[in-house]
Parts: structure tokens; sequence; C-alpha cells
């Protein structure tokens, strides 16, 4: 039974994916505004989570908890940190606690308590619940236009509204290993990293139109996120669905990649308090305590929480 299920999850996979590519050619296409802004509205719906994972980088991994609470206000706290992160490991500390609440950050490792800046384009994506957020942050990053960025308003009698974006394609992919389809929204000005990869660009799955890749420029790096989450309809994932990623994959051009795998969210337990810690450092006298590696899981976490 089980084999005849994946069998014709795998033959409607394709089905859909052929359909969907006759449906491009007649340019046909789901409005972009509508694209980025539908996860957010979906979690800005949603109660209060908790979901429990595994940090990797190189010949480590770490504990990872991330509570969510409401839209901007959520916590990430990563635990069982090597000392070698440190440049200096007399300062070092195993435990690492991301705190956004209303705009404002603050990472807490150990005693030492910094700012930390309003959330990446994909903590913003993924985590912020708030759709114009997401439409802002793209636009700073040049990923979508302004005319295309404004919340569609449709009317399936009045072609009119039926706008067409150029910068928006059908882009084959893979999740599982299986051949998937995606909807891509590219860059007006594109790029090529160090493996001839295009950027800037990102791209949603066609079921729930949860972000599945992102290459964007960040800071002086070029960052590739790879999300794998599920993609199949059924009782529990109706396509009205949050869909939280069960595993990210962010690699830079220096070889350097950080997987975090998650478990499905659960509810937040009632006893959870997002506590405020007082700001008394600089990011900076953080990220300069640190040792290559360490800057890097840094900047990765912030991207991406």
């Amino acid at each position: 039974m089980h084999t005849l299920k994946r069998s014709w999850l795998t033959l409607s996979r394709y089905s859909f994916l052929f359909v969907l590519l006759a449906m491009n050619a007649h340019a046909f296409q789901t409005p972009s505004g509508l694209v980025v802004r539908y996860q957010p509205w979906k979690l800005a719906r949603e109660a209060p989570f908790r979901s429990e994972g595994t940090l990797r980088f190189a010949d480590f991994s770490a504990n990872y908890v991330l509570s969510w609470v409401s839209p901007g206000t959520y916590e990430l706290v990563v635990s069982g940190l090597p000392k070698t992160l440190y440049s200096n490991e007399a300062v070092a500390s195993d435990e690492w606690k991301i705190s956004r609440r209303q705009g404002k950050c603050v990472i807490k490792t150990g005693t030492q308590v910094s700012s930390c800046g309003g959330p990446g384009l994909w903590a913003a994506i993924e985590l912020s619940g708030r759709a114009e957020t997401v439409v802002e942050s793209l636009l700073q990053n040049g990923i979508i236009s302004p005319e295309m960025a404004a919340d569609p308003v449709i009317d399936s009698k009045d072609p009119s509204t039926l706008k067409i974006d150029p910068r928006q394609k059908i882009s084959l992919g893979k999740s599982y290993g299986l051949p998937t389809a995606f909807i891509e929204l590219r860059g007006s000005s594109l790029s090529r990293d160090s493996q001839e990869n295009l950027y800037p660009l990102i791209q949603y799955d066609q079921t729930f139109l949860a972000p599945r890749l992102l290459r964007v420029k960040s800071g002086d790096d070029i960052f590739s996120l790879e999300a794998n989450g599920e993609m199949d309809l059924d009782k529990e994932n109706p396509r009205n669905s949050y869909m939280l990623s069960d595993k990210l994959v962010l690699k830079n051009q220096k070889d350097q990649q950080l997987t975090i795998s998650r478990k499905t969210p659960g509810p937040l337990p009632t006893k959870f308090q997002l506590v405020q810690e007082k700001t008394l450092y600089d990011l900076n006298i953080l990220s300069n305590a640190l040792t290559f590696d360490g800057q890097f899981i840094l900047n990765a976490l912030l991207f991406t929480h």
C-alpha cells in the first residue's frame, strides 16, 4: 500500500508538472504579489508553536529550538556549541539565544547581550508573519519590482487585472529527489556566483507557495539557501496551510555550509516567556571574538532567524 501511494504521488507530481508547464506556455501566472504574501498571511493566523531540531556545521552538531509567539516575536536557542567557534575560548559560550520582539533584536551569548538589528531576508520571508515586511525586503534586494509587488486585485472577468510579470519563470528543480516545478522570481539585475548560478532570485513551490530556494548577496558574501518541506496535499496539510521548512541548507562562496533540521512544530508551552534582555554590547564586539567559522554561523543564523 505504501509503494502504491508513493507511486501515485510520483505520478501526480509529474502530471502536475506537465499541466503547469502547459499553463506557463499560455502565459498563465499566479500574481507575484500573491506568491510572496501568501505564507506570511498564513503564518500571521497561526497559534504559537515550537520546533526542535539540530544544527550541523563541519564536524559538530548542536541543539536547536525555535519558539514562535506571534508576528515579529520569536526566540531561537542554539546550545551545545563548541568553544572552537571563539578566537578566545576564555570568553566562549556554548549557548546562543536570539530574541526578536516587535522590531527589536538581541542575541545573548553567556553573560554578553548584543543588539542584532533587523531580520535577515530569509527570516523576514519565513518567520516574520508580516506580508509587507516580506515585500519590502524583496524590493530592497531587487528580487521583485514595485509594480509587481502590489497586492493583486484579480477579477476573472476582467483580463486587464491578470498582469504578467516578465521576471516570473517556471523553473524545474527537485524536491526529495523528485523532479518538481517551482515559481521563480528573478531580480532585475542578474549576476552569476562562483558556481555559475544566477542571483538574486527566489523560488516557491506551487502547492503551498512556500519559499524553497533563495540566492542573494548578503554583505560581502553570496548566500544560497535551499529549503525542504512537505509538498503533498493531505488532511493534515490542506492547500491553505502555513509550511515551516523542515530542513534548511545554507551555503556561501567560501565552501562553508550550515544545515538546520527541524521537527514538525508543536504547540508552544503555556509557561514559555520571551524575556527581552537589556542590550549592553554592539554586535561587532561579539563578531570580533569569533573565528572565521564562528562569524559565518552567526551571520547565517541572523540571516535565517
